[in-house]
C-alpha cells in the first residue's frame, strides 16, 4: 500500500469516526511536496452538519509546463515570452556561421521539456561568425587564391600591380597581411604580378595581289 493510500485510509478513519464523510483531491502544489496534505475543505475548525464532506486536498508537487520553442527568435523576443511563462532566464553567446546574429540558436531544457514553472532556461544567442585567420595568398594564382578564400569564408578581389615583375598574374601582395585576424565574409584585397596576355598577329592582305 502507498503512502498515499495509507494518508487516504486514516483521513477517512478519522473523519467518519465524528460523523463526517471523507473526499480526496489532488492538487499540483509549489510549496507542499508531493504526498503531503495541501490543506482540507473545509478548514480544520470549520463548524459543519453532520454527514457533510471534508476533502482532504493532497500535493501532486509543482505542476509542470512545456519550455515554448523560441529558437530562431530574437534573444529579446525569447526572453520575454519564456519570462512570461513563468521562467528564468540566462543568456550565453556562440559563435555561429548559420545563425545570425542575435538570434536564438538553441535552449537548455530544449523546446518541449516539461519542466516546473521557475526553472531556469538557458538562451545560447548567436554573436554571429566567428573570425577567422586570413591564409597565405602570396605565391597563388588567381584560381588557387580564389579556392582558399572560399575554404575559409573570405571573398578576395584581385589588382594588377604593373610594377611587379615576372608577368605571369601571380599574388604578390596582399591585404590584410597572412595570419591577421578577419571578419568571415570579409574581403581580401590581392595584388597581381601583371597577367600575360595571349599575343595576336595583324594580318595584312593586299587584295589587289590576290586579285591577279
Amino acid at each position: 500500500m502507498s503512502v498515499l493510500d495509507q494518508l487516504r485510509g486514516h483521513f477517512r478513519i478519522t473523519i467518519e469516526a465524528v460523523g463526517l464523510v471523507a473526499a480526496t483531491e489532488e492538487q499540483p502544489s509549489a510549496d507542499v511536496e508531493a504526498g503531503l496534505v495541501v490543506e482540507t475543505s473545509p478548514s480544520a475548525g470549520t463548524e459543519v452538519d453532520p454527514g457533510s464532506t471534508v476533502t482532504m486536498i493532497v500535493s501532486t508537487g509543482p505542476s509542470t509546463i512545456p519550455v515554448p520553442d523560441v529558437v530562431g527568435q530574437s534573444a529579446a523576443d525569447a526572453q520575454a515570452a519564456l519570462e512570461g511563462e513563468g521562467f528564468v532566464v540566462t543568456t550565453t553567446e556562440q559563435a555561429s556561421d548559420d545563425v545570425e546574429e542575435g538570434l536564438v540558436i538553441s535552449t537548455n531544457p530544449v523546446a518541449g521539456t516539461e519542466v516546473a514553472p521557475g526553472t531556469t532556461v538557458g538562451l545560447t544567442v548567436s554573436s554571429g561568425p566567428e573570425d577567422v585567420v586570413v591564409p597565405e595568398f602570396v605565391g597563388l594564382t588567381i584560381d588557387q587564391a580564389t579556392t582558399l578564400a572560399e575554404e575559409v569564408g573570405l571573398t578576395i578581389t584581385f589588382v594588377e600591380d604593373p610594377d611587379a615583375p615576372d608577368p605571369d598574374g601571380i599574388v604578390v601582395d596582399q591585404t590584410p597581411a597572412a595570419g591577421e585576424m578577419a571578419e568571415f565574409g570579409s574581403e581580401v584585397v590581392a595584388q597581381l604580378s601583371p597577367l600575360v596576355r595571349d599575343p595576336f598577329v595583324v594580318v595584312n592582305v593586299d587584295t589587289n595581289r590576290l586579285m591577279t
